[in-house]
Formats: C-alpha cells, structure tokens, sequence
C-alpha cells in the first residue's frame, strides 16, 4: 500500500496540497487523480518522489517510511514517474536513451536486450533516430519503455494524454493495461475528466489542495460538487 497522510506543500503565501491524506492499493489497479490545471497534481507526484520539499506530512510504501528519501532512493522502493514533459536526452538516439539508463541499473550480464523492448514497444522503425526528431507519440512510447526499464510497482503518470492525437491515447491504455495485467499499480493525472474517468478504477479529484469527492468512477460522476465544477458553477463550500 501507499498510504499518504497529511501532505502540505505551498509556495509562498500559496497552500497547494492543505494536509492531503489517501491509501492506494498496490493491486494491478489504475487510479485518476483528476483536476483542473493548478490543483496540484504534479506537485503531489513531485513530493512523492522526493523531487520538492514539503511542511508536513508522511509517505509510506509497503509498510517503509519513505518521507523525504532522495529520488533515486524512491525509484529503488520501485516507484517510476513519467513526467508531463519530457525528459529525453534529445541529442542522443531511440536506442542510446534505453541504454543510458540500462546501464544504471543492471550489471553487463543481466544487461536487457534493449532491441527487443524497442519492437515491443513500437519504436524498433526509428531506434536510430536522435529523440528529438521523434513525434510526440513516439516520444511518450519510448518514456513509457524506459521507466518500465525500472520494473516498478507503482508508476505515476503526469497528464500522459496530453499533446498528443487520438489513436496515440488509445495506444497509451493499452500499454497501461498490458502493465497492470502484470500487477503494475498506476496513478494517473490528468485536467480532463471525462478523457480519464472511463479508463481508471478508482478517482481522486483534487481541488484547491485537498479531494473534493473521491471513490469508484460511478460515485465521482454522479457527485454534485463535481459535477458543478465540471460543468463550471461550483463555488466551493
């Protein structure tokens, strides 16, 4: 389980997360953290992952304290972050991106065959392209593959659907759901609610620093508090 009790990170005068406290089961399920632009979905990633600071609060994974453990120690505890933006090395190739990676975390012997994961995932056709030629799709693909280099339980998604087209969206669930077939728990961001909430099992909708309504997608939907957000005259309480 990841369980989170009272996160509180602001920026300045600004509270963004105000004492946010959940528990996700690592299960093979897919979670929504959903919420307009400015909520503070990826700071709560960010937090997570030991990327930023916070006042208060506890993370815990499987039962170990991870508050405040540097990033390289989270992505060790087996959680993987795919960020909004990318993080490729774009002067490098397809193939060159994997395998400075790989090279961090496996010995020569149990070195992956990186050709291999590259067909899995599609992008054997441009392996020896520099990343930044590659289109938007095909730059989430290869993100996607190189986290997944990682063998994580827990992956965070930040907006994974954004910028890019339609079939690329369906491409990118379906990658999700090969994983968590595999057991892989995701969370996923995203400001677009009914982009999302079809496609995740349990939701979270983040709003002004704390959850407005959270549980099955059935009871988010059908919630009137966000309902009116959605539907832009939901004034707070």
């Amino acid at each position: 389980m990841l369980k989170i009790e009272n996160l509180t990170k602001s920026y300045g005068a600004r509270e963004i997360l105000a004492g946010l406290s959940f528990d996700i089961h690592l299960d093979g399920s897919v979670y929504g953290v959903l919420g307009p632009n400015g909520a503070g979905k990826t700071t709560l990633f960010k937090c997570l992952m030991g990327l930023v600071p916070f006042e208060k609060g506890r993370i815990e994974l499987a039962m170990e304290d991870i508050t405040g453990l540097p990033t390289e120690d989270v992505v060790r505890h087996g959680v993987a972050y795919m960020f909004q933006e990318s993080v490729l090395f774009h002067d490098m190739t397809v193939v060159e991106n994997m395998e400075v990676v790989a090279e961090q975390l496996f010995s020569r012997a149990d070195m992956p065959d990186v050709s291999e994961i590259l067909e899995k995932y599609g992008l054997a056709a441009v392996a020896g392209n520099r990343a930044a030629t590659l289109s938007g799709g095909e730059k989430k693909r290869l993100e996607f593959a190189r986290c997944m280099l990682l063998k994580p339980k827990l992956f965070l998604l930040d907006e994974p659907f954004s910028n890019i087209d339609p079939l690329m969206i369906a491409a990118m669930k379906d990658l999700v759901a090969e994983q968590t077939a595999r057991g892989v728990t995701f969370i996923i961001t995203d400001h677009n609610l009914y982009e999302t909430i079809p496609f995740v099992d349990h939701v979270f909708v983040l709003y002004e620093g704390l959850f407005l309504a959270q549980g099955t997608r059935e009871d988010v939907i059908s919630d009137p508090k966000v309902r009116g957000l959605y539907l832009g005259d939901y004034q707070g309480t």
